[in-house]
């Protein structure tokens, strides 16, 4: 009797054992590390936040296109000619520039390799073009007709005090796009300026980016290279060329950009995407060490702000 009772006793407390096995065992899959919700994900990865996910949006094309909406109409389109004195061509220069008030005058901002040689010296002529304006804007200092006269002297050209690779042009003179079956001069075409004058293209109050740009920025470059802008019956350029990249460093005094620049986009407009403000001068160069890097030369070398 007495060695049933301990067997019993064994059996009771081997009972209480495994029941309290169950018991823990059961307790441990209860806590959230083995949890899983309704998608068999487990709870200790966080599900994604819809509502933030949907306030996070890449860059899209319209804010790029809105940029140079912006901008585009204060892209000049630059002819430059040096001519001898009977008025025949020697050389023709084509490039860029940026519009802009500097000392309440609309001035056009370009690079200086534009508008001087230095075989021939300064450009005879300087003609620019803006898109939506049927006319030309004429800059001309000693330039020859032919027959010993000339052409009546137009506008002010000056170079950078600094000898940086900057020029400017103010005081230009609106004349109509001559007709391709017209054979009258600059001067027998030219009108009253249409209601667009360049007051009213010009960038105004602080345009020139504040900050120095640091290597990473996105930039957009805006001109006429010759490869890739819209052209009229005229031969005349009528829509700047945009394209894309970033600051990739620092050459001298210049930027470097992964930014397409060929020839045709000197002078033109080097735009700091995320600050919508002018960065410099972007430069075309035949030669160098890095010659697949563009050059910009900053609005703060050659800019007061």
């Amino acid at each position: 009797m007495k060695q049933n009772q301990i067997i019993i006793a064994f059996g009771i407390v081997g009972l209480i054992i495994l029941i309290g096995i169950y018991f823990r065992l059961s307790s441990s899959s209860d806590t959230p590390q083995n949890q899983t919700n309704q998608n068999n994900i487990p709870a200790t990865i966080p599900l994604p936040d819809t509502q933030n996910s949907q306030q996070i949006k890449p860059q899209s094309a319209t804010s790029l296109a809105d940029v140079v909406k912006e901008w585009r109409k204060s892209t000049a389109y630059i002819i430059c000619d040096w001519n001898s004195s009977d008025g025949s061509r020697i050389q023709e220069v084509s490039g860029s520039g940026l519009l802009a008030t500097l000392n309440s005058t609309s001035t056009i901002i370009t690079n200086k390799h534009v508008v001087y040689n230095p075989t021939y010296g300064y450009a005879n002529r300087c003609s620019a073009k803006f898109p939506d304006d049927n006319g030309n804007y004429i800059y001309t200092k000693n330039n020859p007709i032919g027959g010993g006269t000339n052409f009546p002297d137009y506008g002010t050209l000056t170079v950078d005090s600094n000898g940086n690779d900057v020029a400017y042009i103010s005081g230009m003179h609106w004349v109509h796009v001559f007709s391709a079956s017209s054979s009258a001069s600059v001067s027998d075409q030219t009108t009253t300026p249409p209601s667009v004058s360049l007051s009213n293209r010009s960038k105004n109050s602080s345009f020139a980016c504040s900050n120095k740009e640091n290597t990473g920025n996105s930039v957009l470059i805006l001109g006429y290279p010759v490869y890739g802008s819209q052209i009229n019956e005229y031969g005349s350029q009528t829509e700047p060329t945009a394209t894309e990249g970033i600051i990739s460093g620092i050459d001298g005094i210049y930027y470097t950009t992964s930014a397409k620049i060929d020839h045709g986009n000197s002078g033109g407009l080097a735009i700091d995407e995320t600050n919508d403000c002018y960065a410099g001068i972007p430069t075309w160069n035949e030669s160098g060490s890095f010659e697949s890097l563009g050059r910009i030369l900053p609005s703060s070398t050659f800019l007061s702000n």
